[in-house]
């Protein structure tokens, strides 16, 4: 987590005056509706069905939200923490103040960074981690050039049925695999793009819930989307030092300002030839640096955006204040690195005249059998300390139970210490400044050489060593895979091919949505 979110949580004054509302403040303060735009609100009515599900809504109710990248197999466990947070802080607060609140899932579908959601992960039976990585592929079987194509336009292809195969091999045994596996064949087989698979399994999961899913690149969105977009392209570049501002202002409080832009880097993306290219402003035009230069004075960039609104789609900087701008937003469920841009955006809300909504941190969790909490305990060992350094942490098991003679070896080298100790005090005493300089280098050898001792006895039981390490192994691809929190790794379907389709109920019972501490999850 970084420690901008860490201080966010914690309520540090500098901190949460770079938002909006207090967080806290949603559970004492009803939160407040406005009519939705009319053609984007049946837009969403129909798209609903389209995905598998119904949902009721009169178009005028605060709203929930959060959003994600469309990730292969939902992307790792914390989509899934994301979703459930927004359907279970909807419902606390329409316990706790009787207002209906809908809760919707942004799917990124006009992101067009494929690197990063290209791949998925898992452990298989005997605790390996596997990571596999989807290339699409043309009619002749060659990689696809997708380079700038929007997740909607990333096709889906017979790789990935193998992947759903692989992965249904490798799970646990359990009378609940065969409705996910179906469940996983069905939503691919009707899928029409990356981005379009990771919405229906969105819909399948959440189908007993209220959650709506939307997918910004509806022509309606654009559309409503229009008089934001028409003030970034009037106002060229105002936004960009309004967020080159606020950078300094978290770097002067001590933290790495998480969007950096060119000066002359414009919040939009234009789609030309169905790629998303990013656009600059430099003497006077508007320059698309991908398309050789290509540049557009103001007037036929304002003319381009009444004729073909599909064709604009905000960055990371202005995302959420169109966001805001489409639906009335009580709250943004977010995740530890999404929270530190946040930090950056609030001067672009205003420069909008848009109220920023509260930022609401996602609930977090490690998932982990009663198998693994026994052998975290006998190792002496926390979730946490798992993302050590593979021999530093081999190094501090090890040492959890000492030898004989690693015992006697710590007694003998606490008994040399405090006579080379007492030199040097004596030396000192005696005034022999260059010899005290002498017997204070002794006294380091012999430190590092009893720990050179030390960690020889530590590591010549080799069958001890093998073993230990194989079960830190296990224990790492299971709750800190590649060293990196597991909800940041390891995928949804690692968990529901052997929990079921309840799954999603379950992590709504036991997630608490007011409580920001990292839960754990007991599961077979």
């Amino acid at each position: 987590m970084t420690k901008l979110c860490e201080d966010y949580i914690a309520g540090k004054p500098e901190v949460r005056a770079l938002f909006g509302r207090e967080p806290e403040s949603l559970m004492t303060q009803a939160p407040a509706g406005r009519p939705w735009d009319g053609p984007l609100a049946g837009a969403l009515r129909e798209l609903q069905p389209k995905l598998g599900i119904t949902r009721q809504f009169t178009g005028d109710e605060p709203v929930i939200i959060t959003g994600q990248q469309p990730g292969l197999f939902l992307g790792p466990m914390y989509t899934l923490y994301k979703a459930v947070t927004t359907v279970a802080l909807a419902r606390r607060l329409r316990e706790r103040h009787g207002t209906a609140c809908v809760p919707i899932f942004w799917v990124a579908s006009e992101d067009h960074d494929f690197e990063e959601v290209r791949w998925f992960a898992y452990n298989t039976p005997d605790g390996q981690l596997v990571r596999e990585v989807y290339t699409p592929r043309d009619g002749q079987g060659e990689a696809a050039d997708i380079a700038g194509l929007p997740l909607h336009k990333v096709p889906v292809d017979h790789e990935l049925s193998r992947f759903v195969e692989r992965l249904v091999a490798q799970a646990a045994g359990s009378d609940q695999t065969a409705e996910v596996a179906a469940m996983l064949r069905g939503t691919l087989a009707e899928a029409a793009s990356v981005s379009n698979w990771f919405a229906r399994l969105m819909a399948a999961l959440f189908k007993d819930t209220d959650l709506v899913i939307f997918a910004p690149h509806m022509r309606t969105a654009r559309v409503a989307s229009m008089p934001l977009m028409r003030r970034e392209i009037e106002s060229p570049l105002a936004t960009t030092a309004l967020l080159e501002k606020s950078a300094h202002r978290l770097e002067s409080l001590g933290y790495a300002p998480p969007i950096l832009k060119a000066a002359n880097a414009c919040n939009f993306f234009l789609m030309v030839n169905g790629r998303r290219r990013k656009v600059v402003f430099t003497k006077g035009r508007f320059m698309l640096p991908e398309e050789d230069g290509q540049t557009f004075a103001q007037e036929e960039l304002l003319a381009l955006l009444e004729t073909a609104p599909e064709r604009f789609s905000p960055n990371v900087g202005l995302r959420p204040v169109v966001q805001q701008a489409l639906f009335p937003a009580a709250a943004y469920v977010a995740g530890p690195g999404e929270i530190a841009y946040w930090a950056q955006l609030k001067p672009v809300f205003d420069h909008h005249g848009i109220t920023m909504p509260v930022v609401w941190p996602r609930s977090r969790a490690v998932m982990i059998t009663p198998k693994e909490r026994r052998r975290l305990a006998a190792f002496g060992l926390a979730v946490n300390d798992l993302a050590l350094p593979e021999d530093q942490l081999l190094h501090r098991v090890l040492a959890v139970a000492p030898t004989p003679l690693s015992d006697a070896l710590e007694r003998r080298r606490a008994a040399v210490d405090d006579e080379l100790a007492a030199l040097v005090r004596e030396l000192e005493a005696a005034a022999h400044p260059s010899t005290v300089v002498l017997a204070e280098q002794l006294r380091g050898l012999a430190v590092r050489g009893f720990e050179r001792i030390g960690n020889n006895l530590l590591m010549s039981d080799t069958r001890r060593v093998e073993e230990t390490k194989k079960r830190l192994v296990m224990l790492r691809n299971r709750l800190a895979p590649f060293g990196k929190p597991q909800e940041r790794v390891l995928s949804p379907f690692n968990y529901l091919l052997s929990q079921g389709l309840g799954f999603v109920d379950r992590l709504l019972k036991e997630l608490d949505p007011e409580d920001w501490r990292i839960g754990e999850i007991e599961w077979l």
